[in-house]
């Protein structure tokens, strides 16, 4: 049975429509600026939304039902893929069950900006809490304040 929320969505369904969202932030000059950037995407798969839009646009799909979103996300522009990692790094979720989403998603990773931009989900001082616990006999050492799976060779978590 689906039910009708007092806004008058339907339960699963999204409040935001992002592909429409996504064309309306779209700005055809920083576009063109854009995929100067990223030579290795086709410039018509590029929109031109800049990244304060799109943070500010992940932000809001991770408070609503952001599970949903993802499974139906679209991925016919660079944007879309941009704010699908946005997404998984800002949403409130387990550890367990955002590398899920990792693994999900590291496929859709094809240019330095996509795999640059999937965020962090903990501040710099809940890391740095975190490795101090974990790592107790470095008491002298500075604490690296990246997360593992957001380096570089997460390439292991398809594999390993």
């Amino acid at each position: 049975m689906i039910t009708e929320g007092m806004d008058g969505t339907k339960e699963g369904q999204m409040k935001i429509d992002v592909r429409e969202e996504l064309l309306c932030l779209a700005e055809p000059e920083y576009q063109k600026f854009n995929s100067r950037l990223i030579p290795n995407i086709n410039p018509e798969t590029m929109l031109g939304v800049r990244l304060p839009a799109l943070r500010k646009l992940a932000r809001e799909l991770s408070k609503e039902d952001w599970r949903t979103y993802l499974e139906t996300a679209q991925n016919k522009y660079y944007e879309e893929a941009m704010l699908q990692g946005m997404v998984i790094g800002c949403a409130k979720m387990e550890f367990e069950e955002r590398i899920s989403y990792i693994r999900w998603f590291l496929p859709k990773i094809d240019n330095w900006a996509v795999r640059q931009f999937l965020q962090q989900p903990e501040s710099n001082e809940q890391v740095y809490r975190r490795d101090v616990a974990i790592y107790p006999r470095m008491p002298g050492r500075k604490q690296c304040i990246c997360h593992p799976v957001w380096r570089s060779d997460a390439a292991g978590l398809l594999y390993g």
